[in-house]
């Protein structure tokens, strides 16, 4: 519309003529952009329009860079679900970008009623009960009023979308519980440890994390991809709905598709994934559990390779959830990491919840500290020796079932925190690249640090260390680095399997081990090394 009106603005235009253009307005500069086959045009009101009631022409500008990323609404049916485009992209491809989005809505779900879920014949999860196994009822559980309430609304949103069904006289029963998520919303869980009990397991393996982080390290472009409601996309085997009913206030349900916190679920869900990106994975995509990222070096290639994850993933009719997508990223969250354009670095958020942490007053306060450290371990450097005093009261506490905090323990729990203010930055060795192995050994640890020689300029890719038992302790030095030397093989077998490793210490453990009268302990380790092509002493 165009009005005779007193305005900073020449023209109006509702929120459906903007979304036909993917146009962004800036209500401070009293303006607008939208992509055109030539680059981003800008639109700004008239000044003369402030002074008089003449309507003037808009004039266009230049395109001005973007330099942050742009949450943008693909469906104006559900404009608060918006994917996310990075800023770092060219004009043109994020205005060709935006018309394949588009142009893909489908792959898209927008609520729970939109998951169709997975054709049988591709997948479906089998609990496979052992017939010796006697069904479990679980009793009536009191929640509270609020989590009822929550509960309810779950349900219904459930039922809705054809993920539970009603039942009646069932033999297996599980009870429901309400999980906090971090932003303070409730999440439906059911207790189904008596009905795992009674499935074997299944040994399919998931994916190495470290690798999956790796692989990312030497692609600039990343899109970041989540299914939406991953599990509940694969559908129950029939003959086994029943027997994940479990109980509400308003009557007993089972689910027609896979839930959370069956055993083997993962499983299932891995062996659909890489089965589905077969072809594709470690090429143009990692995928872990409902995890997704699609991968190119060059921009160029970065349209092609969306549009055939795309078409993959609407072959077994898996959805994407378009508020946890984002597209053109250099850099993003996967797996707990933060992902650059050439190395990684861990999740600050993982840091701000160890340090927000008090001091332990229970064994499960404990638990949980060392428990968050272990994701961090390949930052920290002489991890074991640091935490030593901490984990070994973490020890006795859990030995005699008495919590006691020791000031030895505090000071290691002070310790570590401080060591997260500065954690390093890590990066991945490329194809072969040859790689430098430092060890290290204390009265109660070892440890090794692996790196990478760019341009004489040594950038760490792992730290490793472990603690000594007691008659480790007892080892002589030279013994001790050897031990370091095989935790740090095992640890990170995959480098050592894919690289030359120079191993770098003040001791000349390399003629140790190849002595022939080496026998015992010494012997095994050597053998057990023998896939070390290099050793170099170094005179610190």
């Amino acid at each position: 519309m165009v009005l005779p009106a007193h305005s900073r603005h020449d023209i109006l235009l509702g929120r459906e003529s903007q979304g036909d253009f993917s146009m962004i307005c800036s209500a401070p500069h009293s303006a607008v952009g939208f992509p055109t086959e030539t680059g981003i045009a800008l639109i700004y009101a008239s000044k003369e329009v402030l002074a008089t009631d003449e309507i003037r022409p808009a004039k266009a500008s230049k395109p001005a860079p973007c330099t942050e990323a742009e949450k943008w609404v693909l469906n104006n049916a559900y404009p608060e679900q918006t994917v996310t485009l990075g800023p770092a992209m060219s004009d043109l491809t994020r205005a060709a970008l935006k018309k394949l989005l588009h142009e893909n809505m489908d792959v898209f779900a927008w609520t729970p009623a939109d998951m169709v879920g997975v054709p049988r014949h591709i997948a479906e999860h089998r609990l496979n009960v052992s017939e010796d196994a006697k069904p479990v009822v679980h009793a009536k559980r009191h929640l509270g009023d609020i989590k009822h309430d929550v509960m309810k609304e779950q349900v219904l949103e459930l039922l809705n979308a054809w993920i539970i069904r009603e039942v009646r006289y069932q033999t297996w029963v599980a009870s429901p519980v309400m999980v906090k998520k971090p932003n303070g919303r409730w999440r439906m869980c059911v207790d189904y440890k008596d009905l795992n009990k009674a499935c074997p397991r299944d040994c399919y393996a998931l994916p190495d994390i470290d690798e999956k982080i790796d692989s990312l390290a030497t692609f600039r472009w990343k899109f970041f991809l989540d299914c939406y409601k991953g599990y509940h996309q694969v559908q129950m085997a029939v003959q086994d709905e029943d027997k994940t009913a479990f109980r509400t206030p308003t009557g007993l349900y089972c689910y027609t598709k896979m839930p959370f916190g069956l055993k083997n679920a993962g499983a299932t869900y891995q062996r659909l994934m890489n089965e589905t990106f077969s072809d594709a994975i470690g090429k143009y995509i990692e995928v872990y559990m409902d995890d997704l990222v699609i991968m190119s070096k060059e921009e160029s290639m970065m349209l092609a390779n969306i549009q055939k994850t795309f078409n993959t993933l609407r072959s077994v009719s898996i959805k994407l959830n378009p508020a946890k997508c984002s597209f053109g990223m250099e850099e993003g969250k996967f797996l707990g990491f933060i992902v650059t354009k050439d190395d990684f670095k861990v999740n600050p958020e993982k840091v701000h919840a160890i340090e927000r942490m008090p001091s332990p007053s229970n064994i499960k306060d404990m638990q949980k500290f060392a428990g968050r450290l272990a994701a961090l371990n390949r930052f920290l450097a002489n991890h074991a020796a640091k935490s030593f005093p901490f984990i070994k009261t973490l020890r006795n506490c859990m030995k005699k079932s008495q919590f006691q905090w020791t000031p030895e323990a505090e000071g290691a729990f002070r310790e570590m925190k401080d060591c997260l203010i500065k954690l390093p930055t890590l990066t991945a060795p490329n194809k072969g690249e040859p790689l430098v192995l430092y060890l290290s050994a204390s009265d109660k640890a070892v440890g090794a640090v692996l790196l990478v020689d760019r341009q004489g300029v040594q950038t760490p890719v792992y730290y490793v260390s472990r603690t000594l038992a007691d008659p480790e302790t007892r080892y002589a030095i030279m013994k001790k680095l050897v031990l370091a030397l095989i935790h740090a093989s095992r640890r990170l077998r995959r480098y050592f399997a894919n690289h030359v490793i120079h191993v770098l210490t003040n001791y000349n453990i390399g003629n140790i081990l190849a002595r022939p009268e080496v026998s015992g302990r010494l012997a095994k380790w050597a053998i057990e090394l023998g896939a070390i092509m290099w050793f170099s002493d170094h005179d610190h």
